[in-house]
């Protein structure tokens, strides 16, 4: 007999089966009829807030305590390092809303992650190609009250491009 458990962690686990109508009916339903109701994206941002506000009254937020996932781990790692960066204008909730749920969703569907794991990997894919470009200037200041991360030659995406030719041999010379 074939074992066809998925290997999870509590947050997937109560998001899958202890707490799953509440996430459907409570978070995803509300959610998914107000981006389909809006004419613009932004429009839907109070229901992002709304459904991140009752993902964390539920399951206290997305972690590395509540997490199997390392890529997850890594996704709440980030969000936590953006959200000490910008001031954003009123914009600040809505990200860390939407880090909120981007995360969970991550972490306890494997459709969703694997999806977004080949997303992740066709714009690695792009850079090399020399397809994508590096961030080429300074973001507002207003919004970035410390020195801005990750700008023109400094960045990640400026080296992966700039040393394409190298990480693509690299890559296409392994069996």
């Amino acid at each position: 007999m074939v074992d066809h458990a998925i290997k999870m962690g509590k947050l997937g686990y109560d998001m899958l089966v202890r707490c799953r109508e509440f996430v459907v009916k409570d978070i995803k339903a509300p959610l998914q009829k107000a981006i389909e109701s809006s004419k613009r994206i932004i429009n839907a941002a109070p229901a992002f807030i709304e459904a991140a506000k009752k993902f964390k009254s539920m399951f206290g937020g997305v972690d590395k305590t509540n997490s199997l996932s390392k890529n997850v781990q890594s996704i709440s790692e980030t969000r936590d390092w953006f959200m000490s960066y910008p001031n954003m204008n009123g914009r600040r909730e809505l990200l860390d809303s939407v880090f909120t749920l981007f995360g969970g969703e991550l972490e306890h569907d494997p459709d969703y992650r694997y999806a977004f794991d080949i997303i992740f990997e066709k714009i690695l894919e792009k850079m090399l190609e020399g397809k994508w470009e590096a961030n080429d200037g300074v973001p507002n200041s207003v919004n970035w009250p410390k020195p801005p991360p990750y700008i023109k030659e400094e960045s990640i995406t400026f080296l992966l491009i700039k040393h394409r030719k190298e990480v693509l041999k690299i890559i296409r010379g392994r069996k």
